[in-house]
């Protein structure tokens, strides 16, 4: 399943794809997306550059993506593939130890987590 921020973006729902074709899904690339910026991309008035720097991607469940519908529909229909996270940003600056995308990075991680556990039970 390609990046489900690009898909959103895009113009294609991830969660319906999921439900249609969850059984051809071998991997998922997953992304968060505010998409009231997507939509300011889509209509010239913000380059992709400055929408990443002004948040496009968020992480996993601050989005607009239903990261939960996704894990959940494909956990429900036996998915046992792998969850790849990606954080797009800009840095301006060396982030401190443990700061910068580290902290997204983590915040992406536990949520995911409990989504694929709550899936589980």
């Amino acid at each position: 399943m390609n990046a489900t921020g690009h898909m959103w973006i895009g113009g294609t729902d991830p969660v319906a794809f999921a439900k249609d074709h969850g059984d051809r899904v071998g991997h998922v690339h997953f992304k968060d997306v505010r998409l009231d910026i997507a939509q300011r991309v889509r209509d010239g008035e913000l380059s992709y550059y400055d929408a990443v720097t002004e948040g496009l991607y968020t992480p996993l469940g601050q989005g607009d993506v239903d990261v939960k519908g996704i894990t959940s529909t494909l956990i429900s229909q036996g998915y046992t593939g792998w969850f790849v996270l990606e954080q797009d940003n800009v840095m301006r600056q060396e982030p401190d130890s443990g700061g910068g995308p580290m902290v997204d990075a983590k915040a992406s991680v536990e949520f995911l987590r409990a989504v694929a556990a709550e899936a589980t039970v």
